[in-house]
């Protein structure tokens, strides 16, 4: 409404547009503050969001840790399981060359040891072999 138009309203239509008005200005009023909860609540969700976000960022970089770390362990495991399969088979080659020579020194030992005893079976067997001659020609002489 224009002011001549307005100038023209008695009072009463003044004050039932007055009425309307403040009527208009409280619901307006009342959207208003819906809006502005409503405004509260989608900031609230969007920084829930962003802090989400930050936060599964940021276990990303835990998890990509985590396995990094996995992933050395069981490097070491293996090269640690590679060094002690080297050194057993070192320790068996060593194991078997030290038996070898074992059985190549205790060889000759065991041959002279043996021919020792053949030569005292056969000195004693001489041994009695001359007596028994000697034993024989003294009675053959008495």
């Amino acid at each position: 409404m224009t002011d001549a138009q307005l100038r023209k309203l008695k009072r009463r239509e003044l004050l039932e547009i007055l009425l309307e008005q403040a009527k208009e200005i409280e619901q307006l009023e009342k959207e208003n503050s819906s809006l502005r909860h409503q405004l509260e609540d989608r900031q609230i969700h969007v920084q829930r969001a962003g802090t989400m976000a930050e936060a599964a960022f940021a276990l990303n970089g835990v998890f990509e840790a985590a396995d990094a770390a996995v992933s050395q362990y069981i490097e070491n495991i293996r090269t640690m399981e590679a060094e002690m399969r080297a050194k057993t088979a070192r320790n068996e080659a060593n194991e078997s060359a030290e038996s070898k020579a074992d059985d190549v020194e205790e060889k000759p030992a065991l041959e002279a040891e043996s021919i020792k005893q053949e030569g005292k079976t056969s000195s004693e067997s001489e041994s009695i072999k001359q007596e028994e001659k000697t034993s024989s020609e003294a009675e053959s002489t008495e």
